[in-house]
């Protein structure tokens, strides 16, 4: 099944280029692997979540990702957000 999923996907990024949705831009490899690697660990540390905790902790924990990203970039990279978005985290 994870075939026809990155197959899926591959087509349809390329149908969705070609009809003008987006334009296909270079990126320097080591971006790319920054990203790849973050990816790969937050498969890998989802499954040991819910390895080692309930769903309902799991659940809360996959929430509380987005207030905590936005945090990290706030002092690493100073980037700042409007205060609809805070409000709206802050219910989280």
């Amino acid at each position: 099944w994870l075939r026809f999923h990155f197959l899926f996907t591959s087509l349809a990024c390329a149908i969705s280029q070609k009809l003008g949705v987006f334009e296909a831009k270079r990126a320097p490899w080591h971006e790319i692997a920054k990203l790849s690697l973050s990816q790969v660990g937050s498969v890998a540390f989802v499954n040991f979540s819910l390895l080692y905790n309930s769903v309902g902790m799991y659940q809360v924990l996959k929430l509380l990702n987005i207030p905590v990203i936005c945090v990290m970039e706030f002092f690493w990279l100073g980037i700042t957000y409007s205060g609809e978005i805070k409000i709206s985290l802050m219910l989280l």
